[in-house]
């Protein structure tokens, strides 16, 4: 019964940022928690904020501004949504809450925002060992500059939430619904698999096919690897040579009028095949 009640709750409906607020608000809302229960729970969350606010000012006061209660508390809240994340089911998670304190919960949580911490370095440095030689200065401002300064300034125990750091580079897949570690490590592991692909091919021709999307693309805001792909994709198409990345003007009305009444299903079938993956 209890199974059937909580399945109410579509995953969907969760936020990936805000996990613990919106569990909770679903769950109230469909009936799953009490007023009571949902009181109880505030009060913890105000209990734990107090903890934390002495542990700011190092025990000398637990009075402390507006703006920085706000933040503390939003980075507690992310906190125990991290640890909720991690188990297995939304009744998992909400029997969790109805069943552990915060204070648990959150220290849970930040177990597992250490953990991440440590993931996110390493793939900060495959990132960095795949780098893209490229003069576009996004992505090497957004490696160089952002991202380390996001390890530097990160503080998992007042502001887990945030991320803290100037992330300018757009990838082709762009991380949403998601903040502080949890964000970085998601966007290293697309930009890390990003570079992985651009790896394969000279960095000359790379530029030589950014320079063909605009002759002044080191001061765009623009993906790398989606051109790469783009032409990539196209070669495979004409059976020329993957590596040489080269479409002329020919080529790609060839292409069109190859795919122009393909469906999406059709096109994806043809390139796993010409791949050499398709069964």
């Amino acid at each position: 019964m209890n199974i059937e009640k909580y399945s109410k709750i579509k995953k969907e409906l969760l936020s990936g940022e805000f996990y613990f607020q919106s569990l909770l608000e679903e769950a109230y809302r469909q009936a799953l928690l009490s007023d009571l229960e949902m009181e109880g729970i505030q009060m913890q969350c105000l209990q734990l904020l107090a903890e934390k606010a002495e542990g700011y000012n190092k025990g000398e006061s637990s009075s402390i501004r507006v703006e920085v209660a706000q933040t503390i508390m939003a980075s507690n809240l992310y906190t125990v949504g991290v640890y909720l994340k991690s188990l297995p089911d939304i009744l998992s998670a909400l029997d969790s809450v109805k069943e552990e304190s915060i204070s648990k919960l959150y220290q849970q949580g930040r177990k597992i925002i250490n953990t991440k911490l440590n993931v996110a370095k390493h793939l900060f440095q495959l990132v960095c060992q795949t780098k893209i030689q490229t003069p576009n200065y996004t992505y090497n401002a957004t490696i160089e500059e952002g991202i380390r300064s996001f390890f530097k300034q990160y503080n998992p125990d007042y502001e887990a939430h945030e991320t803290s750091a100037s992330i300018d580079y757009q990838l082709m897949n762009p991380v949403t619904d998601s903040a502080g570690v949890e964000y970085i490590t998601l966007y290293l592991q697309n930009l890390y698999m990003e570079n992985l692909f651009c790896s394969k091919f000279d960095a000359n021709i790379i530029d030589e096919v950014m320079c063909g999307y605009d002759e002044t693309y080191k001061d765009l805001l623009v993906n790398v690897f989606g051109q790469v792909l783009q032409n990539a994709l196209g070669c495979t198409v004409l059976n020329t040579d993957i590596l040489s990345l080269s479409l002329a003007l020919s080529d790609i009305k060839k292409i069109r009028s190859t795919l122009k009444n393909e469906t999406q299903e059709a096109i994806h079938g043809l390139l796993q095949q010409k791949c050499g993956h398709g069964n």
